[in-house]
């Protein structure tokens, strides 16, 4: 597979984009299960299996570098001699998280809440547990005060969204206004990736 070097850990998520193929971005992130990879691109948002291969990232010896090993979907994030691009995102504490949650389908005072640790400044989450859905995303420069209504979508041209009163950004993390199915369906699973401002010692109240 092909060594990643730059960062100090193991890669909580990796963008990857082979430039010389049509084959579409492949998204992996920690809370998928094994061997499942995303797409990040027009209707190919839905979880798909990456043939049988041992998974998309794995540990080198006693270190923590990303390789991409031999799999059926090798062309997409190790085509030979082809030019690639892959955005490696870790976690750092109090800055940055990539994690899961589960919706609980309900709006108003009762959504779902997920903890970070921090504010979040940049949120993208995706529900994984069923096709059809988009990577939503949200941040705090467009919405400076909840609720967060300001809205839009990664893998689709429409436009912004502020029609939805749709999370709270806490101190600690987001909590959901709202029940739609694409961040907060009853049952639903759900990944996401969260930025800070700032790493949280060095945060300011608002």
């Amino acid at each position: 597979g092909v060594q990643v070097n730059g960062i100090a850990k193991t890669p909580a998520m990796i963008i990857t984009k082979n430039r010389d193929e049509t084959q579409h971005w492949r998204v992996h992130h920690q809370e998928l299960i094994a061997n499942y990879v995303l797409y990040l691109a027009e209707n190919y948002e839905q979880i798909a299996p990456n043939g049988s291969n041992n998974g998309y990232i794995k540990t080198v010896g006693s270190t923590t570098y990303s390789t991409y090993e031999s799999n059926a979907d090798s062309l997409a994030v190790n085509g030979s001699s082809d030019k690639m691009i892959s955005y490696c995102f870790a976690e750092v504490d109090g800055y940055s998280q990539f994690g899961g949650y589960n919706g609980n389908g309900a709006d108003d005072n009762d959504g779902a809440f997920v903890f970070t640790g921090f504010r979040p400044a940049f949120v993208m989450l995706k529900l994984v547990s069923a096709g059809g859905e988009n990577w939503h995303m949200f941040d705090s420069t467009r919405s400076i005060s909840n609720v967060v209504k300001a809205r839009f979508i990664a893998d689709d041209s429409t436009g912004e969204n502020t029609s939805d009163s749709i999370l709270d950004f806490t101190a600690n993390g987001f909590k959901h206004r709202d029940d739609n199915a694409g961040y907060n369906s009853q049952g639903g699973d759900y990944i996401y990736m969260a930025f800070a401002e700032a790493p949280f010692k060095y945060a300011n109240a608002r």
